[in-house]
C-alpha cells in the first residue's frame, strides 16, 4: 500500500526530472492500478488523450503536472477510487 508520503515523493521526483516520458507517467498509472478511463475523468479529458500522453517520448511540463496532479487524487494501491471516496 503507497502511503502519502510515498506517493507525493515520488511525484516530487518525476517533476524535477529533467525529462518526464509518457512511458514514465503509464508506468506510474499502472503502479497506482488506475484505469485510463478513470485517470482521464480526474483530468476532465477523453480517455484518447491519456493515451497520447503516454505514448509521447517526452510530454510538457504542463501536460505532466495536470497528469500527476490527477493520479495523486487516487492514493491507494489497493483501489482506484479517488482519495474522497476511499475508505
Amino acid at each position: 500500500m503507497l502511503t502519502p508520503f510515498d506517493t507525493g515523493a515520488n511525484v516530487r521526483h518525476m517533476l524535477t526530472s529533467e525529462r518526464i516520458t509518457g512511458m514514465d507517467l503509464r508506468l506510474e498509472r499502472t503502479r497506482r492500478r488506475v484505469k485510463v478511463t478513470e485517470l482521464a475523468r480526474a483530468m476532465g479529458v477523453g480517455h484518447p488523450r491519456i493515451s497520447q500522453i503516454e505514448s509521447c517520448a517526452v510530454v510538457t511540463d504542463d501536460a505532466a503536472r495536470r497528469y500527476l496532479d490527477a493520479l495523486a487524487t487516487f492514493h491507494t494501491v489497493e483501489t482506484s477510487q479517488p482519495a474522497a471516496e476511499a475508505v
